[in-house]
């Protein structure tokens, strides 16, 4: 019944969207105020540290972007971003959080030292690993 029912979303196009904002309202619910405020020490110390080599006006690239969590630390120094990650679930995610902005450029693709195709493995339990 449960695969019957993910086979229906998947065909509507909504599981990858149920999927996204059950991660929020988890997150969100899950999020206390220690998590912030060690999340937000983390923010403070990665722009500290990034701040040494970007300054606003430049283009970073994010490679192997996952969730963007550094595309929002070189946005917070000024910065044009290109992120570039190939799991669609990784994707989505950083279409949700910066899809809009238009100084983030967000390219699903894999990189590596030569031009083909390669065979991608992900982890099925949490696919943005």
């Amino acid at each position: 019944m449960k695969q019957t029912f993910i086979k229906c979303l998947k065909y509507l196009g909504l599981f990858r969207i149920i999927k996204i904002l059950k991660r929020k309202i988890f997150y969100l619910s899950a999020t206390g105020e220690a998590v912030q405020k060690e999340a937000s020490e983390i923010a403070l110390k990665a722009n500290a540290f990034y701040s040494q080599f970007i300054e606003p006006g430049d283009i970073c690239f994010d490679i192997g972007a996952n969730i963007g969590d550094r595309t929002g630390y070189f946005l917070a120094l000024g910065a044009r971003v290109i992120s570039v990650e190939p799991q669609t679930a990784c994707v989505d995610e950083l279409n949700f959080r910066y899809g809009k902005n238009k100084n983030v450029e967000i390219i699903k693709k894999a990189l590596g030292a030569e031009k083909g195709m390669h065979t991608f493995y992900q982890c099925k339990e949490s696919p943005n690993l």
